[in-house]
């Protein structure tokens, strides 16, 4: 794991939830401010897989900002 994906995956505060979760964590919304797609998004996405989570990222019947209607979802394997 590179040192900058480290950063990102512990600001978003996955690696806490994920070490209390019994079997999943949902992060939401994925868009930075802008309405685009987080560009943290990808690296964690990676960094996740690699330690042995399955990600997944779902449609929502909600949105918390313009276009902000994807969650992702992550599961202990």
């Amino acid at each position: 794991m590179s040192s900058r994906g480290g950063e990102i995956l512990k600001s978003t505060g996955a690696c806490f939830y994920l070490r209390l979760a019994n079997n999943e964590v949902r992060i939401f919304p994925l868009l930075d401010l802008n309405n685009q797609t987080s560009k943290h998004l990808e690296p964690v996405l990676k960094i996740l897989e690699e330690k042995g989570f399955e990600t997944e990222i779902v449609k929502t019947n909600y949105e918390f900002q313009k276009g902000a209607n994807e969650m992702l979802r992550i599961h202990r394997l």
